[in-house]
């Protein structure tokens, strides 16, 4: 089994995790939903965008809009202690994710029995790096227009220092190009990411906290970057982790975190 990811990231049982950036999203949440279950602990994976099944297609969905869901997902989280949940289908390989301003998210709550609930809730079209660039982003979910989120977790791909600072690297490039124009993207680039697009967006308080996930730290070089990285970005995340994630191989650099 894997290295355990979840105490470096500081999630406690029945935690809403909200995942947020790009180059690495997937297959953290996938990486949650093999580690929680197998040390007993429930989760739910979901989404306030849309959700490719991709690395998550072996786990039970349950829709939302079909009848029975909530007697579906409290059978998925019997017989295997994990579950996506979504909205409806979109297409092949392809669902629709929760409205974050509506009910959906306290009806999801309230049939997960306790179950820590991680929520993809930006997309980023497959790009390595991202920052917020419309009002609507995040998608943070919400219950009665409060936002309930107990830990964001930032995704940043270390696999983008080196690429050219273009639509095929970044996504909402010309907002990313405002934080920081060097090109091609460097350590600076991911800072300025991380501290001044998507910290600024985080609803901070006595109960919210972030962390700071620095995917694709396959070799030395990778964790170079990331410890600068981790130095740059100061005290605004709780935790800052190097991750291979496919490997099962955590660093954390700053923390530790709370739990």
């Amino acid at each position: 089994m894997p290295a355990e990811l979840a105490p470096l990231l500081g999630i406690a049982d029945g935690d809403v995790v909200a995942v947020v950036g790009a180059g690495g999203k997937h297959t953290l949440m996938a990486h949650l939903a093999d580690e929680l279950p197998a040390a007993g602990r429930p989760v739910v994976l979901t989404t306030t965008t849309n959700l490719h099944r991709g690395a998550l297609e072996t786990i039970p969905c349950v829709r939302m809009a079909e009848p029975g869901w909530e007697d579906a997902l409290a059978a998925a989280l019997e017989a295997v202690r994990r579950a996506v949940v979504v909205d409806r289908a979109k297409g092949p390989g392809m669902e629709v994710g929760l409205e974050p301003t509506d009910d959906s998210f306290a009806r999801l709550r309230a049939a997960a029995g306790g179950a820590t609930i991680v929520v993809k809730a930006d997309g980023a079209r497959k790009r390595l790096l991202k920052t917020p660039g419309r009002p609507s982003e995040p998608a943070w979910p919400q219950v009665a227009d409060r936002t309930v989120v107990d830990r964001a977790v930032v995704v940043c791909a270390l696999s983008a220092i080196g690429k050219p600072l273009d639509d095929a690297h970044v996504h909402r490039l010309e907002a990313v190009r405002a934080l920081c124009a060097a090109d091609p993207v460097d350590e600076s680039t991911i800072v300025a990411v991380a501290t001044r697009g998507y910290a600024e967006e985080i609803p901070f308080s006595e109960t919210t906290t972030a962390s700071l996930f620095l995917s694709h730290a396959v070799d030395d070089a990778a964790l170079r970057h990331a410890r600068a990285i981790a130095a740059g970005v100061g005290p605004l995340y709780e935790s800052v982790v190097a991750a291979d994630t496919i490997e099962g191989r955590f660093t954390l650099l700053t923390g530790p975190p709370s739990a």
